[in-house]
């Protein structure tokens, strides 16, 4: 295989016309196969604009909207998001149908039918325990898509270059072959008059060897390089356009103020930490607080078929399901002593409280 690449520049170079008529050789990109223009047709390749030359704003600004990590934590922030979102709405009521006389059903009037309307009231503070959780949630999400988004940037930036002093290493190479293809030519002439001897020949051929092996590694560095800026960048194949830049200007780093921005001036670690413990915390007065049953709040109306000039009738109630005696006094989590074990359950005590009126 790096046979075949040598013998490839080697092609490249005798047919190379600026070369034997003793011009430097020009950087030109490096087209990608059909194949790999083919593969290239669902990424940035297919978007409007990508033509011309790609500087470093631009290659960060289409990592930051195609870069596929980047947009997993985007999701991953927009999915935490709903859950804050839904933690705030209260429980969904339920409607029930209670028929108290079966033989309705085998003979039509005769049936007592209650319809009921119940909302479950979460107490103890499980609404605003949950609440707490989930926003510690969606910190720790725009926390890990900031660092994600921080850690791309970083890593665009470095490839960039990367990919730009691959291209420069290039042109010095394509350089060098043409000197040693020029050197090798006023040594075979003056081989052949008998100026020198064969053996500067030989030399001069060896050095025009070596100059093609360095310009097929360059040419494999630059491939490898665009591959790399492709991939940050969210591009299927390779890069449609050519890197420009100077490696003796490069940018800053972001000032203290842009840190902050980005929310960036507290070490991850640290951050992520915070919110962990923070999340903790709500997550152990939640438990503490299913101790705490909840209320049932219910509303509705009665209907008697065996009377139809009876009025009809309305009723509330109000009732919480309470845990078994053995359960009392142990912490969340933790089987209480003489409770079942796995596998088994306790049977709750239900108290209620409800009352009903009839309005002519």
């Amino acid at each position: 295989m790096v046979h075949i690449r040598w013998w490839c520049a080697l092609a490249m170079v005798l047919s190379g016309p600026e070369l034997w008529a003793g011009q430097p050789a020009q950087l030109e990109l490096i087209r990608p196969e059909p194949h790999q223009a083919r593969a290239g047709a669902g990424g940035l390749a297919a978007t409007p604009g990508t033509a011309g030359p790609l500087d470093l704003k631009r290659a960060l600004a289409t990592a930051l909207e195609h870069n596929p990590e980047v947009a997993a934590e985007r999701h991953a922030v927009e999915q935490a998001r709903c859950r804050a979102r839904e933690e705030r709405l209260f429980p969904d009521p339920t409607f029930s149908i209670e028929a108290e006389e079966y033989r309705r059903f085998f003979h039509p009037g005769e049936g007592l039918v209650t319809s009921m309307v119940r909302q479950t009231v979460p107490t103890g503070g499980k609404r605003g325990f949950s609440i707490g959780i989930a926003d510690g949630e969606l910190a720790l999400a725009r926390s890990a898509s900031r660092r994600r988004v921080w850690s791309v940037m970083a890593r665009t930036k470095e490839a960039f270059f990367e990919a730009l002093g691959a291209l420069e290493r290039l042109v010095v190479t394509r350089k060098l072959v043409a000197l040693a293809s020029e050197f090798h030519d006023v040594v075979s002439q003056r081989v052949r008059g008998g100026v020198v001897a064969p053996l500067e020949g030989t030399r001069a051929q060896v050095l025009l060897a070596q100059a093609r092996v360095e310009e097929a590694r360059a040419i494999h560095t630059v491939e490898a390089s665009q591959q790399t800026l492709a991939s940050l960048m969210g591009i299927q194949g390779t890069l449609p356009t050519t890197p420009v830049g100077a490696l003796e200007v490069r940018p800053p780093l972001p000032a203290l103020q842009e840190l902050r921005t980005l929310g960036l001036a507290v070490s991850p670690e640290i951050e992520t930490a915070r919110l962990k413990q923070v999340v903790a915390s709500k997550e152990l007065g939640r438990a503490r607080a299913t101790r705490i049953p909840d209320l049932e709040l219910g509303v509705g109306v009665a209907h008697d078929d065996r009377d139809p000039d009876q009025p009809r009738r309305y009723a509330a109630s109000i009732s919480q399901t309470l845990p078994s005696p053995t359960g009392a006094g142990t912490a969340p989590g933790q089987p209480a002593p003489g409770s079942p074990g796995p596998g088994r359950s306790s049977t709750p005590l239900a108290c209620g409280w409800s009352r009903s009126w009839s309005r002519s």
